[in-house]
């Protein structure tokens, strides 16, 4: 260990040391990479996949690399180990943000949500009349319902989110989760989740299905529902984009995932669908949902704004410009200020990240 110390002071002290180096760490792991510097007790090194950080204690040796391994990163442009910086790769073509695997959003629900508050026995026969009767109540009736729904708060969603599952129901379920559109409602997000898959494998079927013959009689009801709904497949349509402003109004991380995956599904075809797509709406229903990010003792912790983070940075670098402008307004309420510019390039966006990531945790790490 003597060593080791003795070799970071000599790293610390080489102002033009760019070699590649490994590094054995106490968990058995060699990592590869340019040396950086060390500073507050952390080596930092840069690899293929980005800048690492890690703890000097942690450290056994630090060697330098064997002739002929495989480098971490391209050469630094101009630097002692590439003298021909005219034809070199710049070092920073290999700072990318990774593109992960969506995480599961019940899942991430079970380690947040708290046992739901049990209902007494006049409680529970409310809530059951009221969602039992809500099919047939007249518009008037349906809304004071979702009035009374709200004011029972998280005791009131076992009701609704067993209420109305079928397909042909779906209207009346998005009617229904009015209810549960307010803000700094974070625990939503499971139910609006389901409901919002239902309502696009109805909107796919409804496109993939030839409109029936019209009847050979239109009613007066069947004129007007034609008149203010329009087509099925526009009429599903409004169900979708229902079910999606309902979640950025109950906002939270786990609805802004939701949302953000939606999304980018959406944008991320060679097809414009003329019923859904609308880049500035969903730019700002997406950024709604961290209204409260700023408050102490709102929704938004420091990791969810970094999971939300790392989730929309891939997205800034995207051919598409739909999904370049997405994360936009929803990452300039939660990242820290001094960001980048939006057309900075992605190095300098994984380096400045790299520094502000480990700013935003640490005061929850304390």
């Amino acid at each position: 260990m003597r060593w080791t110390v003795l070799f970071l002071f000599a790293l610390i002290g080489c102002t033009a040391f760019a070699a590649e180096v490994q590094v054995k760490t106490a968990d058995g792991q060699t990592l590869q990479g340019e040396y950086i510097n060390t500073e507050n007790g952390t080596v930092r090194l840069r690899t293929r996949f980005g800048v690492l950080q890690i703890p000097a204690k942690d450290v056994v040796t630090i060697n330098a690399a064997p002739v002929g391994s495989a480098p971490s990163v391209a050469p630094r442009t101009g630097s002692a180990t590439n003298p021909d910086a005219a034809s070199a790769p710049d070092v920073t073509s290999a700072l990318t943000f990774p593109k992960t695997k969506k995480p599961d959003i019940k899942s991430l629900l079970a380690q947040k949500a708290q046992p739901f508050p049990e209902p007494n026995k006049q409680d529970r026969m409310e809530l059951h009349r009221l969602t039992r009767n809500f099919f047939d109540s007249s518009e008037r009736s349906r809304n004071e319902s979702v009035q009374r729904l709200k004011r029972f708060g998280t005791m009131a969603y076992p009701f609704i989110d067993g209420s109305y599952t079928h397909p042909t129901d779906l209207f009346v379920r998005v009617e229904l989760l009015h209810a549960l559109a307010v803000p700094g409602s974070p625990l939503t997000a499971g139910i609006f989740q389901d409901a919002h898959h239902a309502a696009m494998a109805s909107y796919t079927g409804t496109l993939e299905t030839p409109p029936p013959p019209p009847p050979d009689y239109l009613s007066k009801r069947d004129r007007e529902r034609l008149r203010s709904g329009g087509s099925a497949a526009k009429q599903v349509a409004g169900a979708v984009l229902d079910i999606e402003n309902s979640a950025s109004i109950a906002g939270g991380p786990l609805n802004a995932l939701m949302l953000l995956t939606a999304y980018e599904q959406r944008y991320d075809t060679n097809t414009s669908d003329a019923l859904l797509w609308n880049i500035a709406r969903d730019q700002d229903r997406l950024a709604d949902t961290a209204n409260d990010a700023a408050k102490s003792r709102g929704s938004w912790g420091a990791e969810d704004k970094v999971l939300l983070a790392e989730e929309s940075f891939p997205l800034l670098f995207r051919d598409d410009e739909n999904l370049r402008l997405l994360p936009r307004d929803l990452l300039k309420k939660i990242l820290p200020s001094g960001y980048p510019k939006w057309d900075a390039p992605q190095d300098q966006w994984v380096e400045w990240w790299d520094h502000a990531k480990f700013k935003l945790l640490k005061p929850a790490r304390k």
